[in-house]
């Protein structure tokens, strides 16, 4: 059976160049996932401290915001870790990061895809690659400037909300333990602007990173 925790989580409205998450000790034998919107930069930005972060897939949103997914694992012996997400050469205007943990009782949790997408219309939709295992685990991101209702679909459960002002921007991740079986997630949401990510996992063996990795 998965675990899924949210670690901790950060929103700041400073005009910066890197945003540093609150230190925590992650679980051993962790899949560890960190979702990031960073407002009104346009560079690809990386991530820091604690173990190897592979990025998983990243979006310049509206070509003017930046929303990433990047994953390590946590290793046997993980500590205090406090990863920083870097935009350097573009300050952003503000930042929200999610950081997320995945265990399971049958042994190790591997990346299996990811997808991202973007859209301006009602009822986000993130497709994935491959249609999605029904005994996985998944998790949603959804980064929205103007969202202004909570777009929970029946099933999945509300992992954080996390926003920042001036101006408006609000975050949410949503996370689900088994039963999917298609390749995409449609959440409800209001007509405006929104980016999200859908992430998946699998308990045995990894598979190859770049079959499913996706850049803009």
């Amino acid at each position: 059976m998965f675990t899924i925790t949210l670690n901790t989580e950060l929103a700041n409205a400073g005009n910066l160049d890197s945003y540093q998450l609150p230190a925590y000790a992650p679980s051993s034998n962790a899949f560890l996932a960190v979702f990031v919107f960073a407002s009104n930069t346009a560079v690809v930005g990386s991530l820091s401290g604690g173990p190897q972060w592979a990025e998983r897939v990243t979006l310049s949103h509206l070509n003017t915001h930046r929303i990433s997914l990047f994953t390590a694992q946590s290793g046997a012996s993980p500590g205090s870790i406090s990863p920083t997400f870097s935009c350097a050469g573009d300050v952003a205007s503000g930042c929200a990061i999610h950081a997320y943990q995945i265990t399971s009782d049958a042994g190790l949790v591997n990346f299996r895809q990811a997808g991202i997408a973007e859209g301006s219309g009602a009822n986000a939709t993130i497709s994935v690659s491959d249609s999605m295992q029904s005994n996985g685990a998944y998790i949603t991101f959804l980064a929205n400037p103007e969202i202004v209702s909570s777009p929970v679909v029946s099933g999945w459960t509300v992992g954080n909300f996390a926003s920042y002002t001036p101006p408006a921007y609000r975050t949410g991740s949503f996370y689900k333990i088994n039963g999917l079986t298609g390749t995409s997630v449609q959440w409800t949401n209001n007509a405006v602007d929104w980016a999200g990510i859908l992430l998946e996992v699998r308990q045995g063996a990894a598979v190859a990173d770049h079959y499913y990795k996706q850049r803009a």
